[in-house]
């Protein structure tokens, strides 16, 4: 057994991932860094940054209002200075002038690697390092020792604050700490993948209380919660022993008839937020172990399919019907187009159904539009003439859509490319 320096972090990283899909790297050497000051412009950069890209701050207003008064301060001292160069001034002027340090890496250390959540990784190119949130007094900032070699998943804050609730959520506040014994952590890894808790089917939720707030936020989504507990197996939990499962409508997610995996949704649209630290909390959280780009959700029903509809996420599956497959994100990999390719019609034709908003951080890098990466993909396992790419208008999605529209929008644009197939094929043969 490793001598690891953090067997605390690396237990709650095996929780979050299975165990055996954690490697670590460079085993027992500590990190090197030191804290520098932060230039006053830099540092009030950093905050505008943080305060319009993450808004996790609540109180900006005030930190604005506090640069401020540091600004005023700072130009009284100088004319004081201007008027007598005594050193209480110099001393107050230091004081005013002190700035925040950043945490400035010398030597890595000890790492540990799994599969970024966050993209479609599959060699391991997400390195944590083991001082990784464990700084009581610079927690925030310490988030930033962690790197996605594949996407760079975690330049963007939001993700490892969300990467962070992903581990903390297995341990109780106060005992995420380098010295917590491995022993002292029950394991809840299971060969057998289970729901995360007694779960109630949204059909028998709507006849016992019509009322319920899940109930209210399926049919306020244009979903009938019979139907989605009839033909999804959708559930609702109140209560698990997973905090972000509690309070949730349960998505079960199958392969070959067994239960893979499943995510638990929010009742509301937008992130809701921690009460305790004010963080966004991710809308949908998937179950520890489920590697979701590997499975998807809808392969089982697509069996001997002629037409299936790739979409992004549960509710444009619900929307589009059983004979879709959702992605659970923007990219598939290489193992779920052979998945889908072994189940469906030889000869099937598949439609790619994505939301139409680029991510910022791959439009700001020009990479190239999740629904192309996609359809270059898919086709090159079906072939070009399989595959049809339709584009939504932006601001919707395939959820928002009823599925009369959506179903006129994908055969209309079936009708075009065997029209315009037909044309090709018509002016070939003339040559």
């Amino acid at each position: 057994m490793l001598n690891l320096l953090n067997p605390g972090l690396f237990s709650d990283l095996e929780r979050r991932f299975g165990k055996g899909n954690v490697e670590v790297v460079s085993a027992g050497f500590p990190f090197v860094g030191h804290r520098e000051p932060i230039a006053l412009d830099q540092w009030i950069k950093l905050q505008r940054i943080n305060d319009s890209i993450a808004k996790l701050r609540e109180q900006r207003a005030d930190v604005a209002q506090n640069v401020l008064q540091a600004r005023r301060s700072q130009r009284r001292v100088s004319e004081q200075l201007n008027k007598a160069g005594h050193k209480s001034h110099i001393k107050e002027k230091a004081r005013i002038l002190a700035r925040p340090t950043r945490l400035v890496v010398d030597d890595q250390g000890e790492e540990y690697k799994v599969d970024c959540p966050f993209c479609n990784d599959t060699r391991k190119r997400c390195y944590i390092n083991h001082r990784w949130g464990s700084d009581p007094e610079h927690r925030d900032e310490d988030l930033f020792l962690i790197q996605c070699f594949n996407e760079q998943c975690f330049s963007d804050y939001r993700n490892r604050r969300d990467f962070y609730d992903q581990v903390r959520v297995f341990v109780a506040p106060g005992m995420y700490s380098s010295s917590r014994d491995e022993s002292s952590v029950a394991a809840v890894q299971r060969e057998d993948m289970e729901l995360p808790g007694l779960c109630v089917s949204l059909e028998d939720l709507a006849n016992s209380q019509p009322d319920h707030p899940a109930i209210d936020y399926i049919v306020g989504r244009d979903f009938d919660p019979i139907y989605l507990s009839r033909e999804f197996g959708v559930s609702y939990c109140p209560t698990s022993r997973y905090a972000l499962a509690a309070d949730r409508i349960i998505i079960p997610m199958y392969f070959d008839a067994k239960l893979m995996g499943w995510q638990a949704r929010a009742l509301v649209d937008k992130s809701p937020r921690n009460p305790g630290t004010g963080r966004r909390i991710p809308k949908y959280w998937t179950s520890p172990g489920f590697e979701k780009s590997k499975y998807g959700y809808g392969l089982d029903d697509i069996v001997g399919a002629k037409l299936v509809v790739l979409v992004e996420g549960p509710m444009d599956r619900w929307s589009v019907g059983k004979n879709a497959v959702a992605l659970l994100g923007k990219t598939i990999r290489s193992s779920l187009v052979e998945k889908i390719g072994n189940r469906v019609d030889r000869g099937a034709s598949i439609v790619i159904l994505l939301d139409p908003e680029q991510d910022e951080i791959a439009k700001r890098k020009h990479k190239p539009h999740h629904i192309d990466t996609v359809h270059n993909k898919v086709a090159s396992h079906f072939g070009p003439e399989a595959v049809t790419s339709v584009w939504l208008p932006l601001g919707t999605d395939p959820g928002s859509i009823g599925r009369e529209l959506l179903w006129e929008i994908i055969h209309s644009q079936l009708r075009s490319k065997r029209v315009r197939e037909v044309a090709r094929l018509a002016v070939s043969k003339s040559e």
